[in-house]
């Protein structure tokens, strides 16, 4: 599976405590933090009242990125890594749980969802995953077809998100739902050799979100993360621009300077005002340390959020973009699943990173990065 967000920060000591997201109920849910010797990153948030707890594992894409001649590696061993650990499925299965692997440009991510109570399952889950595995040649044909009966099922406003990365950028920002050439050229042993690649603390984010013993979930969860060894510094490649003229009425997408600089999330604020006045729309964006795209979508017209961005003077009021933000952040307080998802990837752009944090920076914005990030969406592209 592919995916994106919807719409739909001080460093912090191994170990501390610190101040969770931002609560609709103005209570403050604890979360536990702690940097690794080996570069790992593990959080542990509760999440009271939880009928369900969310475990994850978060790898960064650097070092392992698709390529023109690749295009879809991570895919499909997003798809075969999980399924040669032999009686995995079946082992979270037995606990009412289920296992949800999504990859994106910049990173992938291996969920486990369990019922309250039965977190050790998620955890035994997690630390199996987190080894070197077989990968058959007859796992790899299976899942090659699964992502093609895929392929046929991928949604307009998927497509369209696609279409506006490749049209805005070069070949580094490919979709990471793979073609069908790039896939049918990856044997067995790569995606071996990638999976050990990614088994490395630098490079991994584990996170667990949950009505459950904080302290005693981070314990076992740190001691997981511990058993990794470390491995080279990786950076995500550098994007070129690479704009292509495209017009269209359901898409309006702009390049997002990096989520960890003040224009970067004014950027993603413009575009959630752009959606907010949009009839029957949504907002994509992948949260990336580096330049990325965020799209609005509308089944009907986009031509609301095109005059939202160039007319609308809330579109550069720090107050009205605050007030956009905090709603997208409130939006992930929805369910474990969904603040796991936003803490993980957090964690892969600064491993200090606080959803807290998108709003302090764009409070710390000038109006010359609001400026920058009003430019890049007045110069975006329709599809």
């Amino acid at each position: 599976m592919t995916a994106a967000l919807l719409l739909a920060t001080s460093f912090l000591l191994s170990g501390t405590t610190e101040s969770g997201s931002l609560q609709q109920s103005g209570q403050i849910a604890p979360a536990l933090r702690k940097m690794l010797s080996n570069g790992a990153v593990c959080l542990t948030q509760t999440f009271p009242g939880a009928k369900q707890s969310s475990l994850n594992i978060f790898f960064s894409a650097a070092g392992t990125e698709d390529t023109p001649e690749k295009h879809g590696r991570r895919h499909l061993l997003e798809h075969v890594a999980a399924r040669s650990v032999q009686g995995l499925d079946s082992f979270i299965e037995g606990a009412g749980g289920m296992l949800v692997p999504t990859t994106a440009r910049d990173w992938m991510r291996f969920e486990i969802i369990v019922p309250k109570g039965l977190e050790d399952i998620a955890l035994e889950a997690i630390r199996r995953i987190l080894t070197p595995v077989r990968i058959s040649k007859e796992i790899v044909e299976r899942e090659r077809k699964i992502i093609a009966h895929e392929s046929a099922l991928r949604r307009k406003d998927e497509l369209l998100s696609a279409k506006a990365w490749t049209t805005l950028f070069d070949d580094s920002a490919l979709d990471p739902f793979g073609s069908e050439k790039g896939l049918d050229s990856i044997t067995p042993e790569e995606l071996e050799g990638m999976w050990r690649q990614m088994l490395r603390g630098n490079g991994i984010a584990l996170v667990a979100v949950g009505d459950f013993d904080l302290d005693r979930t981070a314990r076992v969860l740190t001691s997981i993360g511990e058993t990794l060894p470390s491995g080279p510094q990786q950076e995500l490649r550098a994007r070129s621009q690479s704009t292509i003229a495209t017009r269209g009425d359901q898409a309006f997408s702009a390049r997002i300077e990096p989520i960890d600089r003040p224009a970067g999330v004014a950027g993603v604020a413009m575009g959630l005002l752009a959606a907010m006045q949009t009839p029957d729309s949504a907002a994509f964006i992948q949260p990336s340390p580096r330049p990325s795209v965020m799209t609005v979508y509308s089944s009907r017209s986009i031509q609301k959020a095109i005059e939202t961005i160039t007319e609308d003077p809330d579109c550069t009021d720090p107050g009205s973009l605050q007030s956009a933000l905090r709603r997208w952040v409130g939006s992930f307080e929805g369910s474990p699943s969904r603040m796991a998802e936003l803490r993980g990837i957090l964690l892969l752009v600064n491993p200090a990173m606080s959803p807290n944090d998108l709003v302090t920076t764009l409070r710390q914005a000038t109006r010359s990065e609001i400026t920058l990030a009003h430019e890049r969406w007045k110069a975006g592209i329709s599809l």
